[in-house]
């Protein structure tokens, strides 16, 4: 089992390195953290997402989401492609709703889909998870803002969408560009964030 260390390692001087003598264990321990803490830690993928919308007339800002303003069900694709060695995606969004006392129950849906034949149709390789009423908040004038979380799961069996997780990404996907498919009833997105999770163990 191998440490992968999330902060900067610092690589072993050129002087001791290029002397004309062979180099030991710890000059290449050193360069090995230090390469573990590049690739692993420093250099994982994130996508960040501003979701718009439209604003009245005349208003120079959105003062509060309307009784009807969101309504119904919508659908939304966010692209993100991961590193070769990510298996876990996390995901954080923000977002408003008014629908609580609606006769619909607000939901946001999240689950993650291959884009080998189509960014958008591709096929589902993570049933995925649901932020039901239980985990948001309503909230029609301010922002409120949900998360997965970032707890290293195992690879999921669910065939129906479970409570709040990471995404996981099976080995034949990893590295792939991957689309994170959000379908929302009642609820407004505003931003989506979309990061690699660090793994701070690794078996070589």
């Amino acid at each position: 089992m191998m440490l992968i260390p999330s902060a900067y390692q610092q690589l072993p001087s050129t002087r001791g390195c290029f002397n004309g003598r062979l180099l030991f264990g710890g000059t290449v321990s050193q360069m090995a953290s230090a390469l573990a803490q590049m690739t692993r830690a420093k250099a994982l993928s994130e996508a960040h997402y501003h979701v718009g919308s439209l604003v009245l007339n005349s208003t120079g800002g959105r003062e509060r989401l309307g009784t009807i303003e969101k309504s119904g069900q919508d659908t939304l694709n966010f692209l993100h492609q991961p590193t070769p060695i990510t298996s876990h995606l996390g995901v954080i969004f923000q977002y408003s709703s008014n629908q609580f006392r609606a006769a619909t129950t607000a939901v946001v849906d999240v689950e993650l889909r291959n884009t080998a034949a189509n960014s958008y149709t591709g096929s589902v390789i993570d049933v995925g998870i649901r932020f039901s009423e239980i985990e948001l908040e309503p909230s029609p004038r301010d922002l409120r803002t949900a998360t997965t979380g970032a707890e290293l799961i195992s690879a999921p069996t669910n065939s129906q969408p479970e409570a709040p997780r990471p995404l996981f990404i099976p080995n034949a996907n990893r590295g792939d560009l991957l689309n994170v498919v959000f379908t929302v009833n009642q609820v407004k997105l505003h931003a989506v964030h979309i990061y690699d999770l660090f793994v701070p163990e690794e078996t070589p």
